[in-house]
């Protein structure tokens, strides 16, 4: 049997103590190693959709913060550069204006909710106020969220305040009080699906801000629907036969923020229409369009006529 001197181990473990540690190849360890126990990644990579970031190795991460989930912010790093690009300094800056815009979010959900507004979430990014609004958005209800968001901002805004109105389905199902940073830049799909309409309200503005409505908006695709129901049988009693319309024609669309007649923000669409079923083929341009303007809360398709273009 060899036996070794027990001097030896103590040497082995001395060695092995002072061995460099390799360093670290993403942003989570990277984070773990300077800052213990404090940030969590959501996501290490939200650059992965930019094919020459991805060439060039950069990347985007979304922080949280582990004592507070509400406080959120981006980290752009490096893959394969010393220290990823990163130091202390910059994590700290970041860190620190997230946690101001947070305490500035609650803060002013504290004054709409004493101001009444309910069901509704608040966010602020660089001074700006978002406020959302989970309710139908009839005249009275956006009449009133706007009144109590003036109320709560009334001599202290914070500087340009969004106002929107969304599916009232969607309340809760991404976040409660606080609009988490990180939602901007990874929610931004179901922003659009859920957003139906929303005004900007500058600070020192003369003029009242308007409602405009989000034609990407899930809610805006069924305005479309209804609308071009309407279009086609104003087009069976108005367009010389034959003639060829579908649903899933190409429509454009354009916003009207004001309206006649007080009957508040409506969305004009042109639907394509054709002397036959289109082919595909280039040459099968269509004859016109049926352009009128839809209000949603009237369900109404008015002012309707033909057009050469769109």
């Amino acid at each position: 049997m060899i036996r070794y001197a027990p001097w030896l181990f103590l040497m082995l473990s001395l060695f092995s103590c002072f061995r460099k540690k390799s360093p670290p190849k993403s942003i989570e360890p990277w984070l773990e190693q300077q800052f213990p126990g404090r940030f969590s990644v959501l996501n290490s990579n939200l650059k992965m959709l930019d094919v020459m970031a991805q060439f060039r190795g950069e990347k985007r991460a979304l922080v949280a913060d582990k004592a507070d989930a509400d406080v959120q912010f981006f980290l752009d790093w490096e893959k394969g550069v010393e220290s990823l690009g990163l130091d202390t300094q910059t994590v700290a800056d970041a860190h620190t204006r997230a946690k101001t815009d947070v305490a500035a979010a609650r803060e002013w959900f504290g004054r709409l909710q004493q101001a009444g507004l309910e069901k509704f979430s608040a966010g602020v990014v660089d001074e700006s106020l978002t406020v959302q609004v989970f309710r139908e958005p009839t005249a009275p209800e956006r009449q009133q969220a706007l009144d109590r968001v003036q109320v709560a901002t009334a001599g202290q805004a914070p500087g340009v305040v969004f106002v929107e109105m969304l599916e009232p389905a969607a309340f809760g199902t991404e976040y409660r009080n606080i609009i988490p940073r990180g939602h901007w830049e990874t929610g931004t799909g179901w922003q659009r699906r859920n957003m139906i309409l929303s005004l900007r309200i500058e600070p020192g503005a003369e003029t009242p801000a308007v409602w405009k409505y989000n034609p990407e908006s899930t809610r805006c695709g069924q305005y479309q629907n209804d609308a071009f129901e309407q279009a086609r049988m104003w087009a069976d009693k108005n367009l010389p036969k034959p003639f060829f319309m579908d649903s899933n024609q190409m429509a454009a669309c354009d916003l009207k923020p004001q309206t006649p007649k007080g009957k508040g923000p409506a969305i004009g669409f042109s639907f394509p229409y054709f002397d036959k079923q289109p082919t595909g083929e280039s040459d099968n341009e269509p004859q016109g369009y049926v352009y009128g303007v839809y209000y949603p809360e009237e369900q109404i398709f008015t002012e309707i006529r033909k057009q050469r273009e769109f």
